[in-house]
């Protein structure tokens, strides 16, 4: 199902996994997100920006996003 959501779908549906402690679900949504957004692995928080989210509100999508395993700056 994640494969279908478009990149700013995978956003919510990786974080609500999370805070609903399915990981198995935030996994899955946060690779769909690098595949169809690869510069989320490098600097998620500029991908963030770029969607027109101002910088506090980004940071915070982004704290939340590495809660559901994103790993950036590799």
């Amino acid at each position: 199902m994640t494969s279908e959501l478009s990149t700013q779908a995978l956003i919510p549906v990786a974080i609500a996994a999370s805070r609903a402690g399915n990981q198995e679900a935030a996994k899955s949504a946060i690779s769909a997100l690098l595949e169809t957004a690869p510069g989320y692995s490098k600097d998620p928080l500029a991908e963030l920006m770029a969607l027109g989210l101002s910088k506090d509100v980004a940071t915070i999508l982004l704290e939340n996003l590495t809660a559901a395993g994103l790993k950036s700056g590799s």
